[in-house]
């Protein structure tokens, strides 16, 4: 122990401390099958997977942006759609542009469908039925998943255990 250091504190010399960068390594894969790799996911997973090829694989960076916005138009999740199309502008070509009139259309209809999920989970938390209360919750947590909002989900997956009556429910 040096003069002037306190018992117990152990001194970092800052300057050697390996700090990792934020690099990016870069893959060619001329024969990788996408379409295939990627048809083993779904939902949230399945764009995850979609932008990190994309970033990673210069190759196939605009064929996974592509079926990134195709299914991300067939569900309701706008946050991602917005936040990919941030990243491709319109480089994709036609049909691959910004769609501002989809995007409040889903935004509209998923608002309305959350105030819908609310109202009833709070009409079963009058009616103090439990497996009411559970489904309605597990409803609100799969509407939040489905636009994206894992957080919100996870709240209210959360939520469900409270009012579990059997392992079965336990489980989901």
């Amino acid at each position: 122990m040096n003069a002037g250091e306190e018992p117990g504190v152990v001194a970092m010399d800052v300057e050697s401390t390996h700090m990792p960068t934020n690099s990016e390594e870069f893959v060619d894969a001329p024969n990788f099958d996408l379409e295939t790799y990627i048809s083993r996911y779904e939902g949230f997973s399945k764009i995850q997977r979609l932008q990190y090829i994309a970033r990673r694989c210069p190759r196939l960076k605009n064929d996974a942006y592509r079926l990134a916005i195709k299914d991300l138009k067939e569900g309701c999740n706008t946050a991602s759609y917005k936040e990919i199309m941030a990243t491709v502008g319109d480089s994709l070509g036609p049909g691959y542009g910004y769609d501002a009139a989809w995007c409040e259309a889903e935004d509209r209809k998923a608002a309305a469908a959350r105030e819908r999920l609310e109202l009833e989970l709070n009409q079963f938390k009058t009616n103090l039925i439990k497996e009411s209360i559970r489904m309605g919750y597990h409803e609100l947590g799969r509407h939040h998943a489905a636009r994206g909002d894992l957080a919100a989900a996870f709240k209210c997956f959360v939520r469900t255990r409270d009012y579990c009556t059997t392992g079965r429910h336990s489980a989901e």
